[in-house]
């Protein structure tokens, strides 16, 4: 149980670090989607309702934020990895965050689910799930 609600806590804990994220002339537009995670308390799996504000440019997606229980994680960026979309927080200030999505693009995006949210203590070190099984709300 302690584990869990630090890392919970470590998740929700971003807004006095948060990280610079894209301005509007690096992004064309942004686009809200809302979904439904599980989240292990007390061995017990529960719902984490959650959005993500994705930043397009030139219809590829290129960041997002997630919002947790009103918190605003700090920008994560789009890599390069293939089988799905995955965003990786990219300031060493703050914790290091990571947040996947099966493969989508600004066409399809409010309709494909998410994967999962991880949390770094610290960069290079091993993440810890904290959400996972993230469904569009639909």
């Amino acid at each position: 149980m302690k584990k869990i609600l630090m890392t919970l806590a470590m998740a929700t804990s971003f807004a006095a670090s948060a990280a610079s994220v894209a301005t509007n002339n690096e992004i064309d537009r942004t686009q809200e989607v809302n979904y439904t995670c599980k989240i292990q308390i007390d061995g017990k799996e529960q719902n984490q309702n959650i959005s993500a504000m994705y930043g397009i440019k030139d219809e590829r997606v290129v960041v997002a934020q997630l919002k947790i229980n009103g918190v605003v994680t700090p920008g994560m960026w789009r890599d390069d990895f293939v089988p799905m979309n995955r965003f990786i927080s990219q300031d060493p200030a703050v914790r290091s965050t990571v947040w996947t999505t099966m493969p989508a693009d600004a066409q399809n995006l409010g309709k494909v689910d998410g994967g999962k949210f991880a949390v770094a203590e610290t960069n290079g070190a091993q993440y810890s799930t904290v959400l996972e099984n993230c469904k569009v709300k639909r």
